[in-house]
């Protein structure tokens, strides 16, 4: 028997595996001839009969049985047991819970009937269609013709268990005979049918497909965090750039003055005031009623074609008025457009103000 069980029934869903044993053995028969024969067989219990003679030391004896224990067998019977087969020998069979064989071909030539000498043998199982293979020859190619073809579904035989456990076993009676195993393979493998693939998920898969889904999950959390994130820094740099661009219109709107504290700044724009004239009004010298600080007033003229529009460039278009701390006078230093320039030995900042008389 081999050392471990094998996983070859998944009754979740009916799906059973297919396997491919192989082995040869050895017949040394003495005196009247062979003994009762060898099996390979498929059980759900450690524990087997050890019964000798036709029970191949696998079956238990006729009103003696295991409940607790199911054996299938493939025997290759070479000794004939009227109270338990009536099927002459040598025979190859298939016993399920009982040495009585459920299917069976006789094999007289086949092996010298498994008597004497060494035989080859092939068992191949489908577990999708139940069928089952049996090949035997003296020679140890595999033949091409079976010498027994059926069908048994083991799901419906071991109706609880999952994990069997495989071996080879013979028996003799009162005839001295031994069966020497030369060499056993055996493999099982799952069936790549749509029952085997829509089996429920093994420890490995569970797990992976857990941190799959949490990966995801995570992932998609950091895109949107990420976007929104996006989003937010874009609104606020629109917003930065827009509050920007109103504070610097708002730095170039002049302060709103009445008429009455321009004329008292500018002496009613007195001639001792007047500093020069550009092309849309004359430019006074004032001072700031609130501050006292000195600053130029421009006065629009009349004709002026856009009236206070042409005022609002003035600060990108004239060059800042300053006041020279030596002579004490505002000095106006160019109507080109240029950028402000840098101040040098101010003292003040002039303010430039506007009006017109409505």
């Amino acid at each position: 028997m081999y050392s471990t069980p094998v996983g070859m029934i998944d009754h979740r869903v009916s799906a059973v595996a297919s396997f491919n044993t192989s082995f040869s053995f050895e017949t040394k028969a003495e005196g009247q001839g062979p003994g009762d024969g060898l099996t390979f067989f498929i059980t759900d219990n450690t524990v087997v009969s050890g019964a000798y003679g036709a029970n191949f030391g696998v079956f238990y004896p006729e009103g003696h049985r295991d409940p607790n224990t199911t054996v299938v067998a493939v025997e290759f019977d070479t000794y004939l047991n009227w109270e338990y087969d009536y099927t002459p020998t040598p025979h190859v069979g298939l016993d399920i819970g009982s040495v009585k064989s459920k299917v069976s071909e006789l094999s007289f030539n086949t092996c010298r009937g498994f008597e004497n000498g060494l035989c080859s043998v092939w068992i191949d199982y489908d577990g999708a269609s139940g069928k089952l293979v049996v090949c035997a020859d003296s020679l140890p190619a595999k033949p091409k013709k079976a010498l027994l073809n059926t069908t048994v579904n083991l799901a419906s035989v071991f109706v609880s268990a999952e994990s069997l456990w495989v071996g080879l076993s013979a028996g003799t009676g009162s005839r001295a005979s031994s069966y020497v195993v030369k060499f056993w393979n055996f493999s099982s493998f799952w069936p790549a049918g749509p029952a085997r693939r829509a089996r429920g998920p093994e420890p490995y898969r569970s797990v992976f497909r857990t941190v799959l889904i949490v990966a995801c999950v995570w992932a998609s959390i950091l895109v949107v965090s990420g976007l929104v994130m996006t989003v937010a820094l874009r609104r606020r740099r629109v917003m930065s750039a827009t509050k920007l661009a109103q504070q610097e219109l708002n730095s170039h709107i002049p302060m709103t003055y009445s008429f009455h504290e321009l004329e008292d700044a500018t002496g009613e724009c007195s001639e001792d005031f007047r500093l020069g004239e550009g092309g849309s009004g004359e430019v006074y010298r004032g001072v700031k009623p609130r501050t006292q600080a000195l600053v130029a007033i421009k006065r629009l003229k009349e004709q002026s074609p856009q009236g206070e529009k042409e005022f609002l460039p003035i600060p990108d278009a004239v060059r800042p008025i300053t006041d020279v701390g030596t002579s004490g006078r505002l000095h106006v230093e160019s109507f080109r457009a240029a950028p402000p320039a840098p101040r040098t030995n101010s003292t003040s900042t002039s303010e430039v103000l506007s009006s017109r008389r409505t």
